[in-house]
């Protein structure tokens, strides 16, 4: 059973593996036997791999015999893998869908009363007959027309389309 152990159990397994076999051996206590329990195993190059095992035990005329049934799951740990990825990514495009929507819903609910106050300001400057006062006015005028670029930027990124500008004719 050693050249087993050498074979195919990383070290930190085989002195673990040993103990439990002993004491089957001299208690009758199993943990191992009749299960499957996965762990890693090892390449001739000293590479690690995991692996599915089950050990079984047989008695014939009177000798009891040991076998380990070993089976190589890197494919479906890989696969387990991909599937955590492609959730990880697709919560991560729910995320950012959610996110569109807000964006948009806050950006359409901005624009009515950004529009007033373009309006309003629009009229203040060209009723603004003191220099302060159209000072104040340009200054709204100004913050407001910011506001509605960003609000604008905003509903694009909601779109999540990319600008188009088209030639028009106005009649």
């Amino acid at each position: 059973s050693d050249i087993v152990y050498r074979k195919c159990f990383c070290s930190d397994m085989r002195e673990r593996h040993r103990a439990g076999f002993r004491r089957y051996v001299e208690t009758g206590q199993a943990r191992l036997i009749g299960s499957r329990i996965e762990i890693d195993a090892m390449r001739r190059g000293g590479e690690t791999f995991p692996v599915e095992m089950t050990m079984t035990e047989t008695v014939i005329g009177g000798e009891r015999l040991f076998a380990a049934h070993l089976r190589d799951i890197s494919d479906r740990r890989r696969a387990e893998a991909d599937a955590a990825a492609q959730r990880e990514r697709m919560q991560g495009l729910e995320k950012l869908s959610a996110l569109g929507t807000l964006l948009g819903g806050v950006s359409h609910e901005l624009n009515n009363p950004l529009s007033i106050i373009l309006a309003q300001s629009t009229l203040l400057l060209e009723k603004a007959r003191e220099p302060d006062m159209k000072r104040r006015a340009e200054r709204i005028h100004g913050a407001a027309e910011r506001c509605a670029r960003i609000l604008k930027s905003f509903l694009a990124m909601a779109r999540q389309k990319p600008r188009a500008r088209e030639r028009s004719q106005i009649v």
